[in-house]
């Protein structure tokens, strides 16, 4: 059933009146985040919070496809001795070059970031001598 608020009621009287009422019928009780602190509260102000959350909550990407993928060859090249196997290594240098060619074909307006293919047998040869560092530090700290 909705009250109304009484004529001579005002209006800040009848939402305290309406909260204080729905507060003894314990529906504000076990609400999701009851006795946790509030997100992002201790941050900057951000006019465009919600904005962010929403895209955040959503997983989309505002970044262009150029740039993206221009990020994620940066990364990969970044996190080579983190992979195991030289064959590993190759499948994602033809994956990521497969993606480069995609974005260089696709007609999605983008700003100029030059992205080129990855050299397979450079990044290759990059990883073995980098394992082979990696495999006589290790010898060495035994």
């Amino acid at each position: 059933m909705q009250e109304k608020k009484a004529p001579l009621e005002s209006y800040e009287a009848f939402a305290d009146r309406l909260i204080r009422e729905a507060e003894a019928r314990g529906e504000f009780a076990n609400l999701p985040g009851l006795g946790k602190p509030i997100p992002g509260i201790d941050q900057p102000r951000d006019d465009n919070w919600w904005i962010k959350e929403k895209l955040r909550r959503e997983n989309h990407n505002l970044i262009p496809s150029r740039l993206g993928v221009k990020l994620e060859a940066e990364k990969l090249l970044d996190t080579l001795e983190s992979i195991p196997a030289e064959s590993q290594v190759r499948d994602r240098v033809r994956k990521m070059n497969q993606k480069i060619r995609e974005v260089h074909y696709s007609s999605a307006e983008s700003p100029a970031v030059i992205v080129l293919p990855l050299d397979e047998e450079v990044i290759v040869e990059q990883w073995r001598s980098r394992s082979i560092e990696l495999q006589g530090a290790n010898k060495k700290r035994r």
